[in-house]
């Protein structure tokens, strides 16, 4: 009976030691434990714009590199594909040309998803197959707005992008001087006055943005440093005589006193 029970006392401790040393063994995410995601550098920025055109609207993600690359001439690979409710954008390399001009210089890339229907959609975003981010893209008749779980190796611009309504149109009026600007205001009420009055709503539209004050910030490079009377209105049968009214400013007034106007069907006026 003692060589019996000392047997499976000796039994039972090799049984333990086995299942202790297959539980040293084991990595912590077999155990439930959970995954530490290592600091992944942040390659680039993402914003989120609409193209314009007379019949048809698309979404388009504006990408850039967050770090100036050595030549002005380099690009970035990229794929977008959409399948059913999933978009997905997987950004592949920055690519160097043989034909190198030396920079240093951000590089730009445009990737158009195309017209989205309303809904919700599925949004997947990875760096080389190797970076994995999801979330949720939803589109409204108002706005497209990305709410997403990760931003692995990415930062994102906006995330929000209202819809430039139909039937819209912007602008600005450049000036120099005290007396060029009382033209621009000038011009700007005469606009106002055949305009259609309408409560925009605040947010980044892209081409410009409508703070909670109601001013009229434009998106345009080359307005930094540049004094300048914005405009934002909506417009009825086509603007006739909104467009009669710019050409005849344009007519009386040439430089330093520019104006620019487009419109929700992405044409210049």
């Amino acid at each position: 009976m003692k060589h019996y029970a000392h047997k499976r006392v000796l039994m039972r401790l090799g049984a333990f030691m086995l299942l202790a040393t297959l539980l040293g063994g084991c990595k912590l995410d077999s155990l439930g434990d959970p995954i530490v995601v290592p600091d992944v550098e942040r390659e680039f920025y993402i914003d989120l714009w609409e193209n314009l055109y007379p019949e048809s609207r698309e979404l388009v993600f504006e990408i850039e590199t967050i770090q100036a690359q050595d030549c002005e001439n380099a690009t970035i690979s990229y794929n977008l594909n959409r399948t059913g409710n999933t978009v997905k954008l997987s950004l592949n390399a920055i690519l160097t040309p043989q034909d190198c001009q030396p920079g240093p210089a951000q590089i730009f890339a445009s990737a158009p998803a195309g017209r989205l229907n309303g809904g919700l959609y599925t949004m997947k975003l990875d760096l080389k197959n190797t970076v994995f981010n999801e979330g949720q893209l939803t589109v409204t008749g108002d706005a497209y707005h990305l709410d997403m779980h990760t931003e692995y190796g990415v930062t994102f611009r906006h995330k929000s992008l209202v819809r430039v309504p139909e039937e819209t149109y912007w602008g600005y009026i450049t000036y120099e001087t005290p007396e060029q600007e009382s033209l621009a205001i000038d011009f700007f009420n005469e606009l106002q006055d055949i305009s259609i009055q309408h409560d925009f709503l605040a947010g980044y539209y892209g081409y410009f943005s409508v703070e909670a004050d109601k001013r009229v910030s434009i998106h345009e490079e080359g307005l930094a440093g540049v004094s300048y009377k914005s405009f934002l209105f909506k417009y009825e049968d086509s603007g006739v005589a909104i467009r009669q009214q710019i050409n005849a400013f344009r007519l009386a007034h040439g430089a330093p006193v520019s104006l620019h106007v487009l419109n929700d069907k992405g044409e210049t006026w």
